[in-house]
């Protein structure tokens, strides 16, 4: 399933190649993970290059959560594990056979991009501990993108894109994005059905991101590529958007995520479309229409997507 082209192979080749792939093909589904074998490996906070990090937010994930909860010994997680042990143990089986992990940690890289990322890992031999391991390939981008993004961003939409009070719709989630600092690239996470293994993760380059982010606010990718479409300005001002409500093909809303030291500060913007039209929706419940063009309402997506000022 992919986002945009074709599925992409050799996903155990090195960090730097697979994102060079990336760049030449601007969009790169990657091999499937099953949910255990995500929540097997945890990802040091000082894994990543300061240089590839830059300011960063710190996701715990459920590995690293268990050992940051564990008495005495770190590498005594069997409690904090419980009866997940085993179905932990096995994923981590499963990764170093199909070639995404090998024990111990990475050399030191003189590249301008790591190639593999130290981490740590259940031990199959021993399910109660852990083992430094090295990640590759695409364990290792997913794992790096997720656990150290610079910015996260998080696309919903409307089921009753009619709705006369939009902000008070029961939002559906489309998508996230998790950007890193370096390279200038995104990971993109689709929403799976409750309780199954998430879908292939997609990498995109800013430029292909930068489009899927337009979709997700419902601009027509046909509409960006011409010029006369993308400057047309919908005709009157402001209303209340109860009023403009019944024209709605679809309202859409996108939260980002930056980290500001140890805080965060979250961004969002809510827009709606009907067919060459497309409206800010303003207010705490989204209750003001506000016609843009899509040149318009690009600088507010950069907006979003911005770090904010250190400080």
């Amino acid at each position: 399933m992919s986002l945009f082209g074709k599925r992409q192979a050799q996903a155990t080749l090195p960090l730097s190649q697979r994102w060079r792939q990336v760049y030449d093909a601007g969009e790169l589904v990657l091999e499937r993970f099953s949910q255990a074998e995500l929540d097997c490996v945890a990802l040091g906070p000082a894994s990543v290059p300061e240089r590839e990090r830059g300011p960063a937010l710190q996701s715990v994930g459920p590995l690293l959560a268990r050992l940051a909860a564990a008495p005495g010994d770190p590498t005594s997680v069997a409690q904090e594990i419980g009866q997940g042990v085993a179905m932990l143990a096995d994923a981590a089986a499963r990764l170093e056979k199909r070639g995404f992990i090998r024990p111990g940690l990475p050399g030191p890289t003189n590249g301008a991009l790591a190639d593999e990322l130290g981490a740590v890992a259940v031990d199959p031999a021993n399910p109660a501990a852990v083992r430094e391991v090295t990640l590759i390939g695409d364990l290792a981008l997913v794992t790096r993108m997720k656990s150290q993004p610079c910015w996260v961003a998080e696309a919903f939409s409307s089921p009753e894109p009619a709705r006369p009070v939009p902000g008070e719709t029961a939002w559906q989630l489309v998508g996230r994005m998790y950007a890193a600092h370096r390279p200038s690239a995104v990971l993109v996470e689709a929403p799976s059905a409750p309780g199954s293994d998430p879908l292939p993760f997609t990498a995109l380059w800013q430029p292909d991101a930068a489009r899927l982010v337009g979709r997700w606010l419902g601009v027509d990718p046909a509409e960006t590529a011409d010029p006369e479409r993308r400057a047309y300005l919908p005709p009157g001002g402001p209303v209340p958007s109860a009023e403009a409500a019944s024209s709605f093909t679809s309202v859409n809303f996108l939260r980002v995520v930056h980290p500001v030291g140890q805080q965060v500060v979250i961004r969002s913007l809510i827009t709606a479309a009907a067919p060459g039209r497309h409206w800010l929706l303003e207010g705490e419940q989204a209750e003001r229409a506000v016609p843009v063009s899509i040149d318009q309402m690009a600088p507010r997506i950069d907006e979003l997507v911005t770090p904010p000022p250190a400080g």
